[in-house]
Order: structure tokens, then C-alpha cells, then sequence
């Protein structure tokens, strides 16, 4: 048998190895069309490769996809991608939230074990050897590249998605052979907003609640980034699929982020602490008010919205000055105005339909012999490591597949 792997990434890796370990004997070729295979894996986790997450759950991933991902994930779970690491020489260790990581927290580690493992079992890695197209040839398959033709029994589809540098050719191919994809756009990504950009360079810890046409849509708490373009932060990066999705859709009406900078406590006792604080402090200069509670800079920012004059001394502040100065400590709103493009994204919402993917298998139902892995299919998970798990699940379900019968 012979199977050809259309992408180098992660999902491709594994169905490869999958493939190969369960079949010694099939032919594997891995074509990757760029000039290096698993190029996404070594910039996920800001280089540490967050590469599974212990939480792992339908419910990790797009509403859409959560039926479709159960069957893969019972198979293939936190426990299962743990083993598989341990057995190509890669200890995991947890982190907040679940997050997994190598733990060398270098992702050219898993890249070049990953490698490794592929060349120990023999499997042919072509990279510059971009699939073009390909199609049935009787019972099997003839994939056409710039570099020669590939004959095939099986084609497993782990092109991947436009995200992070990624292309949209894997779409493409789909279409070719009668494929539907939903529409795509960004997801984990930064969110621009011309209300934040005066406030560029400052970070603090706090929560985020994403806003759809005045609706709290969802919350996130940790550490919140104003940038030159907007809003960043694994909390803004968690919840933007909402916002991406709003813009991508052209509904009517607004997106906005609310930040609550002191999540724990309550406007009520924020409030009467600030009264207190006036009356402590009230000889300093009104400058000083928020100086040693958050960042000083956003105290400033934060003291102006509020119309407080900064001229004065702390005890000048009204009643209805530290009211308003509470109130956006606990709800300060920033307009959306969209969010930035598939290259800065860590993740793709859109794809493949899944009503036309067998999820046991993950073959397509229109192809016979052809599977589809990773997400280039329709699922995207939240941040956290959950997109490169799907990654492994569907690899290692189509790998296991692809070699049955």
C-alpha cells in the first residue's frame, strides 16, 4: 500500500507515523510544499510548543464541531497524546490551565523528534513538492506536482489552514474533488481598536468580556496587552473568534471589549476602598489617586475618561468622580473596529464541511480513500494547545484508517 500525506505539519506527521507504525510495510510519503516540513509547529506556545492541553473537550471547540470532535477525542485524548510524545523520547509537563508542554519548552524539540521518529520508520519526506491537484486513477489515486506525479492507494489531506503564515491551496484541492468549505476567517488573533492605541506598551492582569451588539457574549480573565494596532492577551486572543466572526458575517450593529480591572472585587466595595483612599491620602496630588492599586500610566488614561482633574489634590475628588472612576474600573469599553488578518492568527475558523467527513474515520464521504485531518477540516478550538490536539487526534485516526482495508 501506498499512502501520500498532502502537508508537513502536525496533523500530517502524525497520520504518517500512525500509518507507518501500525503498517510497516506501506510506503508513507509526506509532500510538503514548503521548503520545511512542521514550519507552524515551532512557533506555537511563543516558541515552547503548548502541545495538548489536560482539559481537552468537545466543548474546547467551535459549537459546530463539538458532535463531530467527540468520537475523535474518546479515541485520541489528553492520556493518549501524552504516551505517543513520551514514546518518540518526549516527557509533557502541565502548566496553568491545563496546558501542555515539552519539557525541554522548546518547540524545535518536537520538530525534531517528530522527524526522528518519521525517519526511523522510513517514511519519505519531500519538501518544495507542493501537490497541485490530483484524482482518481481506477482504484487509486494520481497526484500531479511541478516536481513528478505520485501514484497513491491513499491520500490523507493535512494541507492545514491560511492561519499563521499558512496558505489556502489545501481549500482548493478540497474543491477539486467536490468539497464544500464554509467560509473562513481568523480566529486567536489580535483585535484592532482605535481606542486602545493611545494606551500602547501597557499590560495588566485583569478580565475581558467580549460584547456583541451590546450582549456579554463571554468573559476571560489574565494578562490583557494594549498594542499600536488594538488589543492583545491570551484573554483577547481567546474570545476574538467572537468578534471575527461578527465582522466576518458584516452583521449590523457593534463589537466592544469591556475590561474589568480589579475582578475580584465587587463595585461596591471598590468604591467605598476608593473613599477611603480619599480620605488617606488626601493631601497628594489627585495624580497619585490609582498610583500603587494598577499601572500608573492606565491610572492616568483611566482618571481623564473619568473627567477627574489631575491639577488638583486627592481630596478635591467628588463623590461622583470616584463613582465614575469605579465604574470604568470595572467595565472600561473599548470599540471594536475588526480584527487583524489570517497572518497574524493562531488558528482558522471555516473549512472543510464535517458533514461530508466520516468523524469515526475521518475519511471523506465524497472520496472514497481520501481522509481529511487537522483544520482544514471545519473545527478550531480555543487557546490553549486544543487546536494542536485536534491536530493529533484526526491525524492519528485517519493514519489508523488509511492503512484498514
Amino acid at each position: 500500500m501506498r499512502i501520500l500525506v498532502i502537508g508537513g505539519g502536525a496533523s500530517g506527521f502524525m497520520a504518517a507515523i500512525t500509518a507507518k507504525r501500525l503498517s510497516p510495510g506501506a510506503s508513507v510519503i509526506i509532500a510538503e510544499k514548503n521548503d520545511r516540513v512542521l514550519k507552524k509547529a515551532l512557533a506555537t506556545g511563543n516558541g515552547r510548543c503548548n502541545i495538548t492541553n489536560r482539559l481537552v473537550s468537545p466543548e474546547s471547540y467551535n459549537r459546530n464541531a463539538a458532535s463531530f470532535v467527540r468520537q475523535a477525542l474518546k479515541r485520541f485524548g489528553f492520556s493518549d497524546a501524552e504516551r505517543f510524545f513520551l514514546s518518540i523520547g518526549i516527557p509533557v509537563e502541565i502548566e496553568d490551565e491545563g496546558r501542555a508542554y515539552p519539557m525541554s519548552r522548546q518547540a524545535s524539540s518536537v520538530v525534531d523528534m517528530l522527524r526522528a521518529e518519521a525517519a526511523r520508520l522510513g517514511i519519505e519526506e519531500r519538501a518544495s513538492f507542493g501537490i497541485n491537484s490530483f484524482k482518481r486513477h481506477g482504484k487509486s489515486f494520481l497526484a500531479v506536482s511541478d516536481k513528478g506525479t505520485v501514484a497513491c492507494d491513499r491520500i490523507i489531506l493535512s494541507a492545514g489552514s491560511a492561519s499563521g503564515g499558512g496558505s489556502r491551496s489545501g481549500y482548493s484541492l478540497a474543491e477539486s474533488v467536490g468539497h464544500s468549505i464554509t467560509p473562513l476567517f481568523p480566529s486567536i488573533v489580535q483585535l484592532k481598536s482605535e481606542d486602545a492605541r493611545p494606551l500602547h506598551g501597557i499590560k495588566f492582569e485583569g478580565r475581558a468580556s467580549i460584547y456583541i451588539n451590546s450582549k456579554e457574549i463571554e468573559s476571560k480573565t489574565g494578562e490583557i496587552l494594549f498594542t499600536e494596532y488594538g488589543l492583545s492577551g491570551p484573554p483577547v486572543m481567546h474570545l476574538s473568534r467572537h468578534a471575527s466572526g461578527f465582522f466576518a458575517k458584516q452583521r449590523r450593529g457593534e463589537a466592544f471589549m469591556s475590561f474589568d480591572l480589579l475582578p475580584d472585587l465587587e463595585y461596591v466595595g471598590l468604591y467605598e476602598m476608593l473613599r477611603h483612599r480619599r480620605a488617606s491620602l488626601k493631601e497628594l496630588s489627585a495624580e497619585l489617586f490609582l498610583v500603587g492599586l494598577i499601572n500608573k500610566k492606565l491610572s492616568l488614561a483611566l482618571m481623564k475618561r473619568a473627567g477627574a482633574s489631575l491639577a488638583g489634590r486627592i481630596c478635591d475628588l467628588s463623590d461622583e468622580t470616584i463613582g465614575s472612576i469605579a465604574r470604568i474600573m470595572k467595565g472600561w469599553r473599548f470599540n471594536i473596529q475588526g480584527v487583524m488578518p489570517f497572518g497574524n492568527s493562531q488558528a482558522t475558523a471555516g473549512g472543510i464541511a464535517l458533514n461530508e467527513i466520516e468523524p469515526s474515520t475521518m475519511e471523506s464521504r465524497k472520496n472514497k480513500g481520501l481522509f481529511i485531518t487537522g483544520e482544514i477540516a471545519d473545527v478550531d478550538g480555543i487557546c490553549g494547545g486544543y487546536n494542536l490536539h485536534w491536530a493529533w487526534a484526526s491525524g492519528f485516526i485517519a493514519g489508523s484508517c488509511a492503512v484498514k482495508g
